[in-house]
């Protein structure tokens, strides 16, 4: 897994994208919904963020299950 500065810009980017905001700032341990997420733009960030990172995210991972970009990491870190 890639270390969580770069993680983060990778995930902030990619919420840029499903946001269509590039002003977007958000810290390591602040929460998405505090962006407005929904669950449609939840799993819009999850496949963006599949093809940036090359993975794939389990079909019933819940990203608001791991709320910050640092729970996101931890999650994948395991």
């Amino acid at each position: 897994m890639i270390p969580l500065e770069e993680f983060h810009a990778v995930v902030v980017d990619a919420l840029k994208v499903v946001q269509k905001n590039d002003e977007i700032s958000l810290s390591v341990d602040e929460s998405f919904t505090d962006f407005g997420i929904d669950s449609l733009d939840s799993m819009s960030l999850l496949l963006e963020l599949e093809k940036r990172l090359s993975i794939e995210f389990d079909e019933e991972f819940d990203l608001f299950e791991h709320d910050s970009v640092a729970k996101l990491h931890a999650s994948l870190a395991e």
